[in-house]
């Protein structure tokens, strides 16, 4: 049994909702698919919040923006849903935090967990009509317990396990990432991106031997894409390797997600929604063997994630190339260096040209 989710941009409007169900339907061992809210909606839902404080009109007129957009989208694909139950949560949400003048933490959860109810919504009704597959659209709340650290919530396992839905054969269960509730049902979040961990959690909990986590790049990469075009996708990964580039501040996964799936033993899989037929990264306990894997760029600190790494080395090969770390840290599979403004572009091509020149990408 296998779980999908898809982040934010794999459902940023119609098309991309179109794509989402034919990777679905194509699939029939996905059992499971969680989904985060539409592209840009986490922020927007901070400006209302934000506004609500002092400006109720600015507020609701943002809401009235977000909402908008989703009902352009319903549109789109020819469906129908009514969002006036979550509008009116909303409206009441914001007179809230205009009568307290701050944005209080419990409410601010119940505010964000609008992005990923309304994107399940949509998602639901356009499969009901697009796929034959049973399709059961579940609030996550229902299984997904955790503390009270309103905005960064840990997750109660056992107590999930014991939630769990049970799935019929040809059912597709539907639902939303990010949000959870405590045990006396107020709303809680995981943290920002935090959809992946519900994922692998939730996969935990059902007994998938399969996550795929479908995002708009084609897998972990030696570099962030965004940051050079010479970045190249890596074929596989150990779960501490892809857990300590995401601690080191990798975006393509959140912190906490591999933890499930490394207790478990079940494969994590990175993925394009553009380009699925591509294998993408595979995550297991099977470590990349090359001594140079992937580097974070996170503020003035370069990271490196590698095999029995060298800090003496790695310094020396930076003072070759005319850059003076301000200073280095390691951990057992990682070494940060902390690098001059001026002198981060010429590190960060560098550093990257040797992990290309020593990658085993097999």
């Amino acid at each position: 049994m296998k779980l999908y989710k898809f982040g934010g941009s794999s459902v940023k409007d119609a098309t991309a909702m179109r794509k989402v169900t034919s990777i679905i339907e194509e699939e029939p061992e996905c059992s499971i698919v969680v989904i985060s809210a539409t592209k840009n909606t986490t922020n927007e839902l901070e400006l209302i919040a934000k506004y609500s404080l002092n400006n109720l009109d600015r507020a609701r007129h943002q809401w009235l923006s977000t909402l908008k957009r989703h009902q352009q989208i319903c549109e789109d694909l020819g469906v129908y849903v009514s969002f006036e139950h979550i509008s009116d949560e909303v409206l009441e949400l914001t007179q809230s935090l205009n009568c307290l003048n701050e944005i209080e933490p419990k409410l601010m959860d119940q505010l964000y967990s609008v992005g990923e109810r309304i994107s399940t919504l949509i998602l639901n009704s356009y499969l009901q009509k697009a796929i034959t597959r049973k399709v059961s659209l579940k609030d996550v709340r229902e299984v997904l317990f955790t503390d009270e650290q309103w905005s960064f919530a840990c997750p109660i396992v056992e107590r999930i396990k014991d939630c769990a839905w049970p799935i019929t054969n040809n059912e597709i269960i539907l639902t939303q990432g990010f949000i959870g509730r405590t045990v006396d049902g107020a709303t809680t979040t995981l943290g920002r991106e935090g959809s992946d961990f519900s994922a692998t959690l939730l996969a935990q909990a059902h007994g998938c031997n399969e996550v795929c986590i479908w995002t708009d790049v084609e897998g972990v990469a030696t570099l962030d894409p965004r940051l050079s075009s010479e970045a190249q996708f890596l074929s596989t990964m150990s779960y501490d390797q892809a857990a300590t580039l995401a601690s080191l501040g990798a975006k393509v996964l959140f912190k906490r997600t591999l933890e499930p799936a490394k207790k478990e033993g079940f494969l994590v899989r990175v993925k394009s929604t553009m380009k699925p037929d591509l294998a993408g990264t595979v995550i297991s306990s099977i470590p990349n063997e090359s001594k140079y894997i992937a580097m974070a760029v996170e503020g003035s600190f370069i990271s490196i994630i590698g095999r029995e790494l060298s800090q003496d080395i790695l310094k020396n090969y930076l003072l070759e190339k005319e850059i003076s770390p301000l200073s280095i840290s390691s951990t057992e599979n990682s070494i940060s260096f902390e690098i001059a403004k001026q002198k981060m572009n010429s590190a960060v091509d560098h550093i990257h040209d040797l992990i290309l020149t020593n990658l085993h990408n097999v």
